[in-house]
């Protein structure tokens, strides 16, 4: 089963997904995706290392590829975050969004539940070169995985919207 949790930066994307994966018991794992660049970088790697502690999950740093994270066929993975391991990818390693959407549905085929929050509401017409390219893919990666999703939980003002899928007793 593919989760997708979509919102902008500071939706409370990221949290609810932490307590949902809780939720759903089995073994839990959280795939890390992000490089700490600068002091921001390290501040949001911290709030996150924080927000997780006592939740019991196996932290696993792979901030290029996620499909040959090391999980158990039963359990609950969350990959935080799609938009990091696009944009590694694309800057580091020259990947385009197909390679980062066939990767993320790899990893889901390894695990009972893949619950993987991204960012949406970037405007690439705001920027030029690199990073609007980024934020094209991003967006075509974030539909595509749309399409593969069985439940997505879109974010508005830190409080979950069903916008496809059914809970089926799972929330």
């Amino acid at each position: 089963m593919l989760i997708l949790i979509l919102g902008e930066n500071g939706s409370g994307k990221s949290a609810y997904a932490e307590k949902l994966v809780e939720h759903l018991g089995g073994p839990k794992y959280y795939i890390a995706t992000m490089i700490p660049y600068g002091t921001e970088g390290a501040k949001r790697v911290k709030k996150h290392l924080a927000q997780r502690k006592d939740c019991g999950f196996v932290t696993l740093e792979l901030p290029y590829v996620a499909k040959d994270a090391e999980v158990s066929p039963d359990s609950t993975v969350l990959l935080e975050d799609v938009s990091n391991l696009l944009a590694n990818g694309m800057f580091e390693r020259g990947y385009i969004w197909q390679d980062v959407k066939t990767d993320i549905i790899a990893l889901r085929a390894r695990c009972r539940i893949l619950v993987a929050v991204t960012i949406q509401g970037l405007l690439a017409e705001k920027y030029q070169g690199e990073t609007q390219t980024y934020i094209d893919a991003l967006r075509l990666l974030n539909n595509a995985l749309f399409q593969e999703a069985d439940l997505v939980v879109q974010m508005q003002h830190k409080a979950p919207e069903i916008i496809k899928g059914e809970t089926d007793g799972i929330l």
